[in-house]
């Protein structure tokens, strides 16, 4: 052979080796190398005791998507690319603890809102009660504490608020 079809026989290797896929510097060592230890990373994101099962089922989908596109990635700054993304959407769920603190605060908000609407309706009732034990003219006596509502002051014929007593002996 020639060195002129030894060079013919190379360009065409690299032309048949480039329309297959072609080379980007890495062999397939250290691809499969890649995206393993790129997997390994996204399993290792998250401790899934830590969530729920509604946030598990949903951090196992953002896992088995980013497995997806690391097993298609070819270099370095793809897979990096996927770890960041999906450290990003996992970030946005809520872990059990957090959902414990916002449970507790709107339970504390809620005895307290509670705890308001009583001492409003004592407030309320009390002001009732002391509006019906003031006086009332219709029949003439206050219902204070006093104690002297049927007392009668000298021959004015008026008891102790001022009022006359419908005492019809005094007419007479």
């Amino acid at each position: 052979m020639s060195k002129k079809s030894i060079i013919i026989l190379v360009v065409i290797c690299f032309v048949v080796g480039a329309a297959f896929g072609g080379y980007k510097g890495y062999t397939d060592k250290k691809l499969d190398k890649m995206r393993k230890t790129g997997k390994d990373q996204v399993a290792a994101l998250v401790d899934m005791k830590d969530y729920r099962k509604a946030e598990q089922a949903k951090i196992q989908d953002i896992e088995a998507e980013a497995d997806k596109k690391i097993e298609k990635a070819d270099e370095q700054s793809d897979v990096d690319a996927v770890l960041k993304a999906a450290k990003a959407d996992i970030a946005e769920l809520k872990t059990d603890a957090q959902y414990d603190k916002e449970e507790a605060a709107a339970k504390a908000a809620a005895k307290k809102k509670a705890e308001a609407k009583r001492k409003a309706a004592a407030k309320k009732a009390a002001q009732q009660a002391a509006a019906q034990n003031t006086y009332t003219p219709s029949n003439g006596s206050s219902s204070s504490s006093s104690g002297s509502s049927s007392s009668r002051s000298g021959s004015s014929g008026s008891n102790s608020n001022g009022c006359i007593p419908n005492d019809p002996s005094l007419f007479n």
